[in-house]
């Protein structure tokens, strides 16, 4: 005897035939909704674009922009990546030179950029040690004069001190206690502050680098990062849409 009910485990033909047609209509209003959103998406970037044509001066050739960045990179896949979440119009600029000052000063007219501003750039104040400690008294390993202190955490952090400017780094070593000394056995380990260096300024102009740019940690790290590009077709609608900064038309 046949039958037009075919089973596929607990389901029938009709419940799947039912399932197949809901999903369909799902998937079709979905594809709808994305529609109306690039619709609605386009609307305001032709009327932002409208809003902000001629107000790019005539000498301009380049822009200098900010780009808050966020970190996508999975270590577990070795996977290293990012995206921009926002990007605003810093200054204009006549040249497409790679100019770290001029970069700089257009930083410091932003308050999410000010740190990458003129004479800002990465110290970080550490406790470290001032004298080699034999492997023989330390037991668990030597330990070598500069290294940093695993036993002073509560004076400098885990990852240290972090400034933007060097005045403000020694500042604040001079008003921290000098780090306690250890004893062991019969060797005196001494420590001292440090204050390391670092630059914002990365020069990548190699093949897959990110450019010249400005920011505290790498291409791929969370964050404000400073560049140069050409004017492009966004350029206007990135002015029609206010994503510009507070110096830009003064």
């Amino acid at each position: 005897m046949k039958t037009n009910l075919a089973v596929r485990g607990n389901w029938t033909a009709d419940a799947i035939v039912q399932l197949r047609a809901t999903t369909d209509k799902i998937l079709a209003l979905e594809h709808e909704n994305r529609e109306l959103k690039q619709k609605e998406t386009d609307r305001k970037h032709a009327e932002a674009k409208a809003k902000g044509a001629g107000k790019v001066p005539a000498w301009a050739t380049h822009v200098i922009i900010a780009n808050h960045i966020e970190n996508q990179s999975d270590l577990m896949t070795d996977y290293h990546g990012h995206s921009t979440k926002e990007s605003i119009i810093l200054a204009f600029s006549k040249h497409g030179k790679d100019n770290f000052a001029e970069m700089r000063k257009a930083a410091a007219t932003f308050e999410p950029t000010k740190h990458l501003g003129t004479g800002c750039d990465e110290y970080t104040a550490r406790v470290v040690m001032s004298v080699d400690i034999p492997y023989e008294k330390a037991h668990n390993g030597g330990y070598f004069k500069g290294g940093y202190s695993h036993w002073h955490h509560e004076l400098d952090g885990l990852d240290g001190k972090k400034f933007s400017t060097k005045a403000e780094a020694e500042a604040f070593v001079a008003s921290q206690p000098a780090p306690e000394s250890l004893g062991f056995e019969d060797f005196l380990a001494t420590f001292e502050w440090e204050i390391s260096f670092r630059s914002v300024e990365h020069r990548e102009k190699y093949s897959m680098g990110h450019g010249y740019y400005l920011k505290k940690g790498w291409r791929d790290s969370s964050g404000w990062e400073v560049n140069k590009r050409y004017i492009g077709n966004e350029t206007e609608t990135m002015i029609g849409l206010g994503k510009v900064g507070p110096a830009l038309f003064k």
